[in-house]
């Protein structure tokens, strides 16, 4: 599963490597995650059992 954190973070990226100038860049913050969850229709789902225990930073990484 994915977290707002972890979602923001792969996007800073990305600009990163684009080399989009700052700016240029929206502040991606939580105001920019809920315009993209509406956006796209994405809702946030709590995990219970294992797959809630598993770090998800080794995941992406």
């Amino acid at each position: 599963s994915l977290t707002g954190r972890m979602i923001i973070a792969q996007v800073q990226k990305l600009a990163r490597r684009l080399n989009t100038p700052s700016s240029l860049q929206p502040r991606f913050g939580n105001s920019w995650l809920r315009k993209l969850q509406d956006r796209y229709g994405i809702r946030w789902r709590r995990t219970y059992g294992e797959s809630g225990v598993v770090d998800l930073r080794k995941v992406v990484d």
